[in-house]
């Protein structure tokens, strides 16, 4: 994503919670048990890449708190749903939760 001028793309900082952490620590350990870490991380990965680059081209809004200047997302790369919320001005991510698809 470029802000329309000459120069590098617009990076965004994304930030997780201690919870968050926890959470993708658990899922990779499941993943692992089950043999599916390589697609795992593949998945997240390319999660934290989109939050990175192009927060607000991944997924889909779910709510608007312009009186927090946040928007609310629900993007998913298989086997991964997250849940995070986008500062367009202050140029950041906020997750709030990642969690595997149902089957």
């Amino acid at each position: 994503m470029s802000d329309g001028k000459n120069g590098p793309p617009i990076r965004y900082r994304v930030d997780e919670s201690l919870k968050v952490r926890q959470e993708i620590k658990a899922l990779a350990t499941r993943a692992k048990q089950a043999g599916k870490l390589p697609r795992f991380s593949a998945a997240l990965r390319l999660i934290f890449w989109r939050l990175e680059t192009d927060p607000l081209g991944f997924g889909e809004p779910t709510h608007d708190l312009s009186h927090l200047s946040l928007v609310i997302r629900t993007g998913a790369v298989q086997p991964l749903v997250v849940h995070y919320g986008v500062h367009v001005e202050k140029q950041f991510v906020i997750l709030q939760n990642i969690v595997l698809m149902s089957s």
